[in-house]
């Protein structure tokens, strides 16, 4: 004992102290701060302590996991908005060409040009047409001045040379019957021969026949013309008046118009071309009040009227538009019936925004499916069995208190996706409370607590 007595004054009174006793001093000294602070600061910590343990839950039910919820509402019926897409299409969009075959000589639009109705477009060389209609029109005078000198009939004068032709031919006949007589005395007598009383008789029957000829001619002067020449004169100025009108409709094919107003989308001919007929000029397409053309499942379609207003997007802009009509036969190729909508006229907030054919529409159509189910927010989601969606309800657990609740994993089927909520049926029932949101922390038969 005295030595140990010593060792320590050496140890704490030594003024001259090894490495060693040095830090044996200060770990000593260390050692004998902390037994102080803590004698004095145990009362104060006991007594903090045992106040929380009053005014706190027990452990165990600190250490459940509070959880946010919310109550079903069973419903027997939703409401979706299909979006059913098509195409915007002009109401009329047409190839224009001649036709008929020619010198193309005048183009007067280019591409991206608007016109308007019956303006004109191009025109084709037309000078061998306009030389065979001044002929047709020469010769059509000429038939026409022959019908009228038929419908008036022959002239006085001509009557009258006709008359005088007549008397001159029975003088004639009288003359050759005189001297056919003397002939026939002469033959008698033994005079001359037989051969000169035949050619007296043969002239005898010559001026009869030049008589009734003349005759005949007179008769018909003075009957007129008869009612089947003037018809059939007729019928040649007709066939003119016929020619001259085809004539007049290969003039005006010459000349290429717009049949309906609109913009020239395209232009495949030049100036100089030798175009055929049916061979395509232009393009041109109606903008001026297109239409949308949408392919709806039959059943869908016989909802609609023909004439009730829709809304459709195209674009960034929403348009209203009026149902024109519903085909009546099915695509085979999409199993749809096309609906064809009329788009109303932009207004000044619309005018911004160009519907040009070709760009895609939606239509947008509110639907009731009449199911049973309820309205689930996505984050109560969570991954079920074989690959299902599953929701966590919340029962009483058995071994807890009342605010003690325990999790079970319901199976659902999910109907319609909506934004942030999807329509569900399965295992659930009207009232239950169901966890919101934080799923992925939870696992079924889990305690929990619900947020108030």
């Amino acid at each position: 004992m005295r030595i140990v007595s010593w060792n320590w004054r050496k140890l704490f009174f030594n003024q001259k102290l090894t490495k060693r006793q040095f830090l044996t001093k200060s770990v000593i000294f260390a050692l004998f701060a902390l037994l102080l602070v803590l004698a004095w600061r145990l009362p104060s910590l006991r007594a903090k302590a045992e106040s929380d343990v009053a005014g706190q839950p027990s452990q165990a039910q600190a250490r459940l996991l509070p959880v946010e919820t919310f109550t079903l509402e069973a419903l027997t019926a939703y409401r979706a908005t299909r979006a059913y897409t098509g195409q915007v299409v002009a109401r009329q969009t047409s190839d224009l060409s001649f036709e008929r075959t020619g010198k193309l000589v005048e183009l007067a639009v280019d591409e991206g040009d608007r016109v308007t109705r019956d303006m004109i477009l191009a025109t084709l060389d037309t000078q061998a047409l306009r030389a065979t209609q001044r002929q047709l029109q020469a010769q059509r005078a000429q038939a026409l001045a022959r019908l009228a000198e038929m419908q008036s009939g022959p002239r006085h004068e001509t009557i009258e040379a006709a008359r005088a032709q007549v008397h001159e031919q029975r003088a004639e006949l009288a003359l050759a019957g005189l001297q056919r007589r003397r002939r026939q005395q002469l033959v008698d007598k033994g005079v001359i021969a037989r051969e000169e009383f035949d050619a007296a008789d043969a002239g005898v029957k010559t001026w009869q026949a030049r008589l009734d000829a003349a005759q005949r001619r007179l008769d018909e002067l003075l009957a007129g013309t008869r009612r089947e020449q003037i018809q059939a004169q007729e019928a040649l100025v007709a066939q003119f008046d016929a020619r001259l009108a085809a004539l007049a409709i290969d003039l005006d094919k010459s000349v290429l118009k717009a049949p309906f107003a609109g913009k020239v989308a395209r232009r495949l001919a030049d100036t100089g071309m030798v175009v055929s007929a049916g061979q395509a000029l232009f393009r041109l397409v109606e903008d001026t009040r297109p239409e949308v053309h949408v392919g709806l499942p039959p059943h869908v379609a016989a909802a609609l009227t023909p004439g009730s207003r829709q809304s459709v997007r195209i674009g960034p802009a929403v348009h209203q538009a009026q149902i024109a009509r519903i085909l009546p036969e099915l695509d085979p190729a999409t199993r749809t019936v096309l609906a064809v909508l009329t788009l109303s006229l932009p207004g000044e907030s619309e005018r911004q925004h160009v519907v040009v054919p070709g760009q895609v529409a939606r239509l947008d159509l509110q639907e009731t499916i009449d199911t049973p189910g309820f309205w689930l927010p996505l984050t109560a989601l969570t991954k079920g069995e074989r690959g299902l969606w599953a929701c966590y309800a919340l029962v009483p657990d058995a071994e807890g208190d009342a605010s003690t609740l325990r999790t079970e994993s319901r199976l659902v089927e999910i109907l319609h996706t909506d934004n942030s909520r999807v329509f569900v049926r399965g295992l659930l029932q009207a009232g239950e409370r169901v966890v919101k949101t934080g799923t992925h922390r939870l696992v079924a038969g889990q305690r929990v607590q619900a947020l108030p």
